[in-house]
């Protein structure tokens, strides 16, 4: 029994033993110290010192893993420095060898990963220069994480071989799978994204050509899914035994019929008389295009079309008289108060809701909204901003109540990014001359009195050109565009030069031509500037049929485009923060709280025209 109990004892000994020598040992005073000198380095931007440190540490760390992670962070405080030798002479030094291969590539993996989820590809890319060449295994997650920030900095080529190398390393099916759903998840967020289609380079070869070629069908899918399916049965026909063949085409095509998959019965609720039946009528018009220009694709639903007025009783009067009617999904109503009701009745089928609905009404489920909000291009100017490290200016906003939501939405983006408005004017539209506004914001009459005192003061008169404000690092004109040219020449004859002035999308004929703008900068949609496919033959065919459209109704044409091709990729119930493609008013996404949120295109006037410009091209 006495023999049982030791034996016993032992065990439980040996069983604590092995889980303490699991346990990490306590960091040493000595290490935590280095540690907090590095870090206080690196806020200091001294650099050297602080890759020095963690050198230090890397040699004194008490597992590979440690050494691995220290030493990573002195070859980032080297490229910091600008010192990328030493970061390589680093990571191919004796001590990373000691260190091993996998405990290296799992700290660059932690390390990459955590680059690009902040936004820092180039950082990422410095790093794996620097790092010396890693074959077999232990290659393959850094080939991962190099495509990714590839892709994240635009260069579709690289990524795709960086990828097509890997997917040779992989052994297991399985694994390639994910390969090229991942090769395909970031060629496709390029080839949607951009304003063109992915060039292929003259050094890529057939592999390379197919995905981009590939790509480029699939975001012409939103103007005309009849065309596609032609172009990928010849895409295939070109190239047999690509890898897309069997890991991605039959995802495509399985994604493609969801896009013509339409409610049977759908019923459009607009105001068709009274004040607002304009708009209306544009709206039906855009979406009736939107059905006839699909061609031979899918099963069409029957539409309905339901006469909602201007009051709120006429929204839900016609939302019951398209219960009545079998209707399997809704589009509308358009204004916001009958939206409002809308959603109180919460309706048990899909609803896609041609405005923004209040915030304190609670939101029923399947109930989505899309509008032409100025409010997304405000917040993707306060971006602009923000990027360019512009966030002290001016804005000019009709007198009213726009005037006043703008300023609000303005004033609250840019105080969240310490930026402020320190300079407001409110105008009176529809003037033919803007002077006093002016001279009021940029404090010409400030100048002037003061030139006139410094000439009291001398007793002698004295020639002067009274001089603008200088502290603007933007102006925001929120103008309609017979304003905004009276405006903008204005700016330039007080000595606005050099501030970036930036404006809203217009309510214009698409391609009309106006000298008086030249120098603004502003947002336009893909309908207008007719830059994307076939947007232009469909504006042209409209024209065709309805001469008598205003500028504003092509807008509104626009938006019931769209409004009839969201609807089976609602009905599929994507997730939030699922990207879409360049539809007629912008790129479209799935924003929170079940709205679209649209993307649109940064333009700069040249000559009286709107050209495109990357973002990047509007900084100066």
């Amino acid at each position: 029994m006495r023999i049982l109990r030791l034996t016993f004892g032992s065990l439980i000994c040996l069983m604590l033993l092995a889980s303490c020598a699991s346990v990490p040992p306590p960091q040493s005073a000595q290490t935590r110290r280095i540690r907090a000198a590095a870090r206080v380095a690196e806020q200091r931007g001294k650099w050297v010192e602080a890759a020095g440190l963690r050198t230090k540490l890397a040699h004194i760390a008490p597992t590979p893993g440690a050494a691995a992670r220290a030493l990573v962070k002195a070859a980032r405080d080297d490229l910091e420095s600008t010192h990328p030798r030493a970061a390589r002479a680093s990571l191919d030094s004796r001590l990373s060898r000691r260190i091993g291969t996998p405990a290296l590539v799992r700290a660059l993996a932690i390390t990459g990963a955590r680059l690009l989820r902040k936004k820092h590809p180039s950082e990422l890319l410095a790093l794996f220069h620097a790092m010396p060449p890693v074959s077999g295994p232990y290659a393959s997650p850094l080939l991962k994480l190099d495509a990714e920030a590839w892709f994240a900095r635009g260069d579709a080529d690289q990524a795709i071989r960086l990828l097509d190398r890997r997917a040779r390393l992989l052994r297991q099916a399985r694994a390639r799978t994910q390969n090229a759903t991942l090769l395909w998840q970031g060629l496709i967020r390029l080839a949607t994204a951009g304003r063109h289609p992915l060039a292929t380079p003259a050094h890529a070869n057939r592999t390379e050509a197919a995905w981009i070629a590939l790509a480029n069908l699939m975001r012409e899918t939103w103007e005309n899914p009849a065309r596609f399916i032609a172009d990928l049965a010849a895409w295939k026909q070109s190239f047999p035994d690509h890898t897309a063949q069997a890991k991605i085409i039959p995802r495509l095509v399985r994604e493609l019929s969801r896009l013509g998959h339409y409610p049977k019965t759908l019923a459009v609720l607009l105001p068709l008389t009274g004040t607002y039946a304009p708009s209306g009528l544009a709206i039906e018009r855009g979406l009736l295009a939107s059905r006839y220009s699909e061609g031979p694709f899918g099963t069409p639903p029957v539409i309905r079309f339901f006469n909602t007025g201007s009051h709120v009783s006429g929204a839900l009067h016609a939302y019951r008289e398209a219960l009545r009617d079998h209707a399997r999904w809704i589009v509308g109503p358009l204004l916001k108060p009958q939206v409002a009701a809308l959603a109180t009745l919460h309706p048990a089928l899909g609803v896609l809701a041609l405005n923004d609905l209040p915030g304190s009404v609670p939101k029923p489920g399947r109930f989505y909204e899309f509008g032409l909000s100025p409010r997304d291009e405000l917040r993707e100017i306060v971006h602009q901003l923000i990027r360019h490290h512009r966030l002290h200016g001016g804005a000019l906003v009709p007198h009213g109540p726009w005037g006043r939501a703008i300023l609000k939405d303005l004033d609250r983006d840019l105080d969240h990014a310490h930026g402020k408005l320190i300079a407001i004017e409110r105008y009176t539209p529809n003037r033919r001359s803007y002077s006093s506004n002016l001279e009021h914001f940029l404090r010409i009459r400030g100048s002037t009195i003061r030139g006139q005192a410094l000439s009291g003061t001398l007793g002698m008169p004295l020639t002067f050109t009274p001089a603008p404000r200088t502290d603007l690092d933007f102006i925001l004109l929120i103008a309609n565009t017979l304003d905004a040219r009276e405006i903008t020449p204005e700016f330039r004859y007080f000595g606005i030069n050099s501030v970036p002035i930036y404006a809203l999308s217009r309510d214009d004929v698409p391609g009309a031509v106006h000298p008086d703008l030249d120098g603004l900068r502003a947002l336009e949609t893909p309908w207008a500037l007719g830059i994307h496919g076939s947007w232009k033959r469909i504006r042209v065919d409209l024209a065709t049929g309805w001469p008598q459209t205003s500028p504003h109704a092509t807008r509104l044409m626009a938006f019931g485009f769209d409004a009839y091709r969201l609807i089976p990729w609602l009905r599929n119930r994507p997730a939030y923060g699922r990207r879409l493609f360049w539809g007629a008013t912008g790129f479209l996404s799935l924003g929170k709280h079940g709205r679209i949120d649209r993307r649109l295109i940064w333009v700069r006037f040249v000559s009286g025209r709107a050209v495109p410009v990357d973002s990047s091209g509007m900084k100066n």
